[in-house]
């Protein structure tokens, strides 16, 4: 799960691994001061896009369209994020002064998108895992007590992943259309399920 916090408030043991997600220092605060676990200037946007953005409201959805290229064509720049987000909770930490109009607002949106897509991998690929088992079973009814086991165990597997990024896209709220499918998913496979 990720979640945004100002440089200028305190940091909790609730924000978990803590990512400072601006490409300059921010103003006021001594590195001694400011509990992170990484800096990573890497995933801001570009100088150029920051100058050309120059906080001009009306560029929002247009920035947000640039820095998500700028982050498409270095994908290796967020992966410090999406790992930690795997194993728990992630804060992204940035100094702005407006909370609702900022790189890390930004940053947070385009990853719960692929980390969404990661639940989604894992989804599949316990499904195809799943398939495969209960083919290679086939006509062997000394294995079918076994193959269910097995195939229950990955469906399991697939149900938690479908949560979480069913969680991941409710939080972001702005694909109706992703929620709508990930909860068709989880009730058939849930249906699945009761019926092994």
């Amino acid at each position: 799960m990720l979640a945004l916090k100002r440089v200028y408030d305190k940091a909790s043991p609730e924000d978990g691994v803590r990512f400072l997600v601006e490409r300059l220092w921010p103003r006021g605060i001594k590195k001694t001061d400011l509990r992170l676990d990484a800096w990573l200037k890497d995933v801001a946007p570009s100088a150029a896009l920051r100058r050309w953005f120059a906080h001009d409201l009306k560029k929002w959805t247009k920035l947000q369209q640039r820095y998500f290229a700028e982050l498409d064509s270095h994908p290796e720049a967020c992966e410090q994020i999406r790992s930690a987000a795997r194993h728990g909770r992630v804060t992204l930490v940035y100094s702005s002064h407006d909370t609702e109009h900022n790189n890390a607002v930004a940053l947070k949106e385009y990853l719960n998108v692929r980390i969404a897509g990661d639940a989604l991998d894992v989804l599949f690929c316990g499904v195809i895992c799943s398939g495969s088992i209960a083919l290679t079973a086939v006509g062997s009814t000394n294995h079918s007590t076994k193959v269910r086991v097995e195939f229950s165990r990955h469906l399991h597997t697939a149900v938690q992943a479908v949560s979480d990024a069913l969680d991941i896209a409710r939080a972001a709220a702005d694909d109706a259309e992703t929620v709508k499918h990930l909860e068709a998913a989880l009730r058939e496979l849930r249906r699945t399920l009761s019926r092994i």
